[in-house]
C-alpha cells in the first residue's frame, strides 16, 4: 500500500489531510502582508480537500515585520528573539509541523519572488503520491536576468548536488518546496544557513523519491537577498560535514 493511500485510509472517517505553509521571514516589512494574502487566495482553492494552517516563523526581524504580523490572522508565529539563519527558521517550522502532525508541508518565501499558485503545482506532485520531497525549478520560469555570479553559483552547486544524490538536480537553491509526511517524520539536517543542499543530501542518504517541477521566478521588489560573498564557502563546508557525518554513520 502506497503512503497516499494508507493516508487516505487514514482519513476515511472525514477528516481532512492537513498542509502547513511555512514562510519564514526575515525583515520583511514591505511584503509580508501581500506574500500571505496571496498564500491565502491560493489555499481556498483547496479548502475542500485539506485543512491549511499557515505558520510564520520570525527568524529575529528588527524592522516592523513583527508589528504587521500582529494585525495578521495566522494559525501560528514562530518567534526567534535573534536571527539564527534561514536554515534555523525553516528547521523550527518542519519540527512544528511534525510535532502537530501535518499530512504535507511546503515551505515559501515570502519576499515576493514566488508565485503562491505555484504552490498548487508541488501539491499535486506530493498528493498523487509521485514523491516525498518536491522543489521548484526557477530556471524554467525566471522573469529577470539573474546576475551572473549567482547563476554560475547555482549551476556549479546544482551540478555538484547531481553528482552527490544521482538525481539531476536543476534548481538545489529554490525558496519553493514541499515534501510529505513521510519524509517529515525522518528528515534531518543541523546547518543554520543553506537548507536547500542539506535536504537533498539527507533526502538521498535515506531513499526518498524527489522530483522537481517548474515554477515562476520573480525579481526582489523589497530587501536584500540573503546570499553573499561568502555563501560557497559556508555551503561548501556543510555538505561537507554532512558528507562526513554520513560516512560516520556507516562504520
Amino acid at each position: 500500500m502506497s503512503a497516499n493511500e494508507v493516508l487516505k485510509k487514514q482519513n476515511c472517517g472525514g477528516l481532512a489531510p492537513s498542509l502547513f505553509v511555512l514562510i519564514p521571514v526575515f525583515n520583511e516589512e514591505a511584503s509580508i502582508a501581500i506574500a500571505i494574502s496571496e498564500i491565502i487566495e491560493t489555499l481556498s482553492s483547496l479548502e475542500n480537500e485539506y485543512k491549511t494552517r499557515i505558520i510564520i516563523i520570525n527568524d529575529g526581524s528588527t524592522d516592523r515585520t513583527g508589528l504587521t504580523l500582529e494585525n495578521i490572522e495566522v494559525d501560528k508565529i514562530i518567534t526567534h528573539t535573534s536571527n539564527k539563519g534561514l536554515g534555523a527558521a525553516v528547521r523550527a517550522g518542519l519540527n512544528y509541523a511534525k510535532i502537530k502532525g501535518a499530512d504535507f508541508v511546503i515551505k515559501i518565501d515570502a519576499d515576493l519572488q514566488h508565485e503562491a499558485k505555484d504552490m498548487l503545482k508541488l501539491m499535486k506532485l506530493l498528493e498523487t503520491d509521485q514523491a516525498d520531497l518536491v522543489y521548484g525549478n526557477r530556471f524554467q520560469g525566471i522573469e529577470y536576468k539573474m546576475p551572473l555570479i549567482r547563476l554560475i553559483g547555482n549551476k556549479v552547486f546544482n551540478k555538484l548536488m547531481s553528482i552527490i544524490t544521482g538525481w539531476n538536480v536543476k534548481d538545489g537553491q529554490p525558496g519553493l518546496f514541499g515534501l510529505n509526511r513521510q519524509y517529515l517524520s525522518c528528515f534531518n539536517f543541523n546547518g543554520d544557513y543553506n537548507y536547500t543542499q542539506q535536504l537533498l543530501l539527507d533526502a538521498s542518504h535515506k531513499k526518498m523519491r524527489f522530483l522537481q517541477t517548474p515554477i515562476t521566478f520573480r525579481k526582489r521588489r523589497h530587501g536584500d537577498s540573503f546570499i553573499n560573498l561568502a555563501y560557497p564557502f559556508i555551503v561548501c563546508y556543510q555538505i561537507l560535514l554532512m558528507m562526513l557525518g554520513r560516512l560516520g554513520g556507516k562504520r
